[in-house]
């Protein structure tokens, strides 16, 4: 048998194992059978990004995105972080409180180099 293909017991293992594997998703310590779709379509339409759904989901971008338009949805891309003022007035504030780019984006859940976006917008 070809290494390259051969799966190691303790896989096998993790992947009979996880929940996902049995069509179950935990979402916020509840377990839902068979909801990946109303999950990330919920979670979807609440705002949140497809990259942000991913990641919670433990999901890859692409499945996250297919799965939504299986649902019926079309993902579009979201309003560019520049040209929604409200962040732009709370990142402008926390700067004037003299927070750093990298504690402004823990606060605002974006990344230093988007604060600094944000700031030179």
């Amino acid at each position: 048998m070809n290494s390259a293909l051969e799966i190691s017991p303790n896989a096998v293992h993790r992947m009979l194992t996880n929940p996902y594997f049995k069509g179950s998703v935990v979402s916020q310590g509840t377990s839902y059978k068979g909801a990946h779709a109303a999950l990330l379509l919920a979670d979807f339409e609440a705002g949140a990004p497809i990259r942000g759904l991913a990641r919670k989901h433990k999901l890859h971008r692409s499945t996250a995105i297919r799965s939504l338009r299986r649902a019926g949805v079309s993902p579009q891309r979201p309003t560019p972080i520049t040209k929604q003022p409200e962040l732009v007035a709370r990142a402008i504030q926390l700067r004037e409180e003299g927070l750093t780019l990298r504690k402004i984006g823990k606060v605002m859940g974006l990344s230093h180099p988007s604060v600094h976006r944000l700031l030179n917008a």
